[in-house]
């Protein structure tokens, strides 16, 4: 195994022999499995005995009417199971991810499901990584593994650190190989732990429960002292029982099991309409009691669609379609598409490439070295060759780019003031930077020179129906928190 991948023939043993990548679960069920979860519920279950003892006891009109309930509540149940089922499993097809991988020597795209321990992978922005995998060459190579461990901020890894099933490759490139797929995962052994976590009834089925048992308890009360008391006072036992057994048969709310199965079954309907499955009817329940929702604002709230609309060269505001007709606006946008790389994701990066031919623009250069985004310095620089010379590309929260360019004081002020103004219109606010220096100072950003070129504003458009959204929410007596890492004043003007 080298860095020119698998041959075809290896990653065919090796497919059999570890089998697909996928993460398989023990919780798909037959339908007679379904069937029976269904019976097992107790409200079920009393009005089936209630059925069943008429049968042979009461009329027979009135126990094909408690059957036929039975009937109804159990077929809503079972269909709306499997259908959920069904489009789950079409949707999990659907969205399968390929995996860019080295094989026989030559760069490949296959199913993510074929990948196996051994295989090189190749990891871009945008990429998910669909298993456990060493890195072996990484160039400003960022994750995002806040589907293992819930944290946000994107990671930066080197060689040698291993990139985890699911995580998001956010900035950088690299090649990594695979040490491990589907259930071996770090990914697939959370799955596993998750399945082995016991199933516990929501309150809703809970208080179903308790009243199940108050009218048990009630109806064989009322069967024994009936039974006693006809068989006393009348001398006639098995009528006595009957009458009983018709007595505790109209304690017994058949309603109950109809009118729950049916709303619920509503709920899933309607949540269908909007695009939302409910994998299980006690989540509309849940969601019915929710009193508190947390939102995204990027690419929730927002459509993620970021455009640049104005720019500011020294204490010149002008629409950002203007000035790409004039020098230092087309030098300024030029430069914040250089501070990207080469193959940018994130929306921000592409905003400023809309303004600029980048192939063009990148004519003549040569990518040297990246520097992304860190915690000490939210700006993100690439070094390019320009001939005899390098070029420093650099953008970046302004606080950032204003110190790296040795701006301080009143001027700092100025800056900080026009962030706040902008944020208030609900504008993210980028400045851009650029340096110039000798070949060979690639190994830090230290020592280079860089002079301040301007500030740029982004606007995220707002998606339609989101205040509409908002607003029912607060008529529901929901609170709407919006989280993100947008300066504050953006954040209060989005909200």
């Amino acid at each position: 195994m080298t860095n020119i991948g698998l041959t075809s023939l290896e990653a065919a043993r090796l497919l059999t022999e570890f089998g697909p990548n996928s993460v398989e679960s023990d919780t798909s069920r037959s339908r007679l499995s379904d069937t029976f979860a269904v019976l097992r519920e107790p409200m079920l279950l009393l009005l089936l005995a209630a059925g069943l003892i008429s049968f042979f006891l009461a009329d027979l009109t009135d126990a094909i009417l408690l059957m036929f309930t039975v009937v109804i509540v159990l077929g809503i149940s079972i269909y709306q199971q499997r259908r959920t089922n069904r489009a789950l499993a079409a949707l999990k097809e659907l969205t399968a991810p390929l995996a860019h991988v080295v094989r026989d020597g030559l760069e490949v795209r296959i199913s993510s499901r074929d990948v196996v321990p051994g295989d090189i992978i190749i990891l871009s922005e945008g990429d998910r990584v669909v298993a456990d995998a060493e890195l072996v060459t990484v160039s400003s190579l960022e994750f995002d593994e806040s589907l293992l461990t819930g944290e946000s901020i994107p990671i930066t890894k080197s060689t040698g650190e291993i990139a985890f099933t699911g995580s998001l490759a956010v900035r950088g490139h690299g090649r990594a190989r695979v040490l491990a797929t589907g259930n071996e995962t770090e990914l697939g052994k959370i799955g596993k732990s998750i399945e082995s976590i016991p199933y516990t009834r929501t309150h809703l089925q809970q208080s179903i429960d308790s009243i199940v048992k108050t009218i048990g308890g009630v109806a064989l009360l009322t069967v024994i002292a009936i039974v006693i008391i006809y068989g006393v006072t009348r001398g006639n036992w098995l009528e006595g029982g009957i009458a009983a057994i018709a007595a505790a048969m109209a304690l017994i709310p058949e309603e109950f099991p109809v009118i729950l199965t049916l709303f619920m079954a509503l709920g899933a309907w309607r949540m269908a309409r909007v695009r939302v499955i409910a994998r299980q009817a006690p989540a509309i329940e849940a969601l019915g009691s929710v009193t508190v929702l947390c939102v995204d604002k990027t690419g929730t709230l927002t459509r993620n669609e970021m455009t640049v609309s104005e720019v500011q060269i020294d204490h010149r505001v002008i629409p950002a379609h203007e000035a790409v007709d004039s020098e230092d606006g087309f030098e300024l946008l030029r430069i914040a598409s250089l501070a990207a790389p080469k193959t940018p994701f994130d929306p921000m990066d592409k905003a400023f490439r809309a303004f600029v031919d980048i192939e063009e623009t990148t004519e003549g250069l040569i990518s040297v070295a990246e520097f992304p985004v860190i915690k000490e310095r939210l700006a993100y620089i690439h070094i390019w060759q320009q001939g005899p010379s390098l070029l420093v590309a650099a953008k970046g929260a302004p606080e950032h780019i204003a110190k790296l360019c040795g701006i301080e004081g009143v001027d700092v002020e100025e800056i900080n003031q026009r962030v706040t103004t902008a944020g208030e219109k609900g504008l993210r606010v980028i400045a851009v930077a650029t340096a110039v220096g000798e070949i060979g100072r690639t190994e830090s950003i230290e020592g280079f020179e860089f002079r301040f070129l301007g500030l740029t504003f982004l606007k995220d458009p707002i998606r339609e129906g989101v205040p509409a959204s908002v607003r029912e929410c607060v008529t529901a007596g929901i609170r709407t928190i919006m989280i993100t890492g947008d300066h504050p004043t953006t954040a209060r003007s989005i909200a």
